[in-house]
């Protein structure tokens, strides 16, 4: 079975979706017959980063009521999280863009594809719970330090703006053909799709219809 997942490190929705899928896949063991592909979706194009400031501050929320609509969406997300095993710090999160991590991430599906879900993780658990700049070359750098990826070439990779950006764009395309307009969003064999996040139960029912004699 093949998964693609169209997602960006600033949605808190698609850490909790892969989270879903992932134990989904466990259940069902399919974890080790399923080829799951990153998709870079860039939520806030052009987007320039001020890690000097949490992205609530960012909102420059003016009322008491623009301030309790997003404390009461903060919380019905980290309940979302928690539920899933995730502890998010929503109001630590800075208020950066995200398309150099997107363009490491790529490079790493391209380079060393067998490490490309430890990559994803270890970016979004930085970004949701550890509340660190992922926008930032030093911070991504420690962030996948542990895993077998060459450390030099990985700063090349970040440090050149232009280097897996024709992929990033490619992905863009594809979202739009696609339709794309939330994530995270599933794409099943090429056929399946599924938008936003979706529990573990409902996953395991809509895998179940695109197994395939060879997934058994």
């Amino acid at each position: 079975m093949k998964i693609e997942i169209y997602s960006d490190f600033a949605c808190p929705y698609c850490y909790i979706g892969k989270r879903h899928l992932e134990q989904a896949l466990k259940e069902m063991n399919l974890t080790e017959k399923t080829t799951v592909l990153h998709r870079a979706f860039i939520l806030d194009p052009g987007k320039i980063s001020h890690p000097e400031r949490t992205f609530k501050e960012g909102l420059n929320l003016q009322t008491a009521e623009e301030q309790k609509r997003i404390d009461d969406l903060f919380a019905s997300i980290t309940k979302l999280a928690a539920e899933i095993g995730l502890s998010y710090h929503m109001d630590g999160i800075k208020d950066i863009a995200t398309e150099k991590a997107q363009r490491l991430t790529l490079w790493v599906q391209d380079l060393e594809p067998a490490l490309t879900q430890q990559v994803i993780d270890a970016i979004f658990h930085a970004h949701f719970i550890d509340n660190r700049d992922i926008s930032d070359t030093s911070v991504l750098l420690d962030v996948i330090k542990d895993l077998p990826l060459d450390s030099q070439a990985a700063q090349g990779i970040l440090d050149d703006p232009k280097a897996y950006l024709d992929q990033l764009f490619a992905d863009d395309e594809k979202a739009h053909a696609l339709d794309v307009d939330y994530i995270p969003y599933f794409v099943v064999n090429d056929d399946d799709r599924i938008s936003g996040v979706v529990n573990t139960e409902k996953l395991k029912n809509i895998l179940a219809r695109n197994i395939s004699s060879s997934d058994q």
